[in-house]
């Protein structure tokens, strides 16, 4: 939390909020919606065992780290598709 402080010469020193710390930290973006099929069915990446039938994953099912991780796997096919 971002802290200005401000002299006071009664009491030393008061902290006083500023501005920015009270704002609400906005939403992290949602990873997109995505397809995934693997070469080898039943191949596992990131808890799931994927099938060779293409399967939908809506917007935000995973993290950035996982979605970077099944994308730089040769096993699968990561598509990007309308999330809606």
């Amino acid at each position: 939390m971002a802290v200005k402080r401000q002299a006071d010469s009664a009491a030393g020193e008061t902290p006083v909020v500023s501005a920015a710390a009270t704002t609400t930290p906005t939403e992290p973006a949602l990873t997109p919606a995505v397809r995934i099929t693997t070469r080898r069915d039943g191949f596992r990446r990131c808890g799931v065992a994927h099938a060779a039938a293409p399967v939908d994953y809506p917007a935000g099912a995973w993290s950035p780290a996982e979605l970077d991780t099944l994308r730089s796997e040769p096993e699968l096919v990561v598509e990007l598709v309308d999330g809606d």
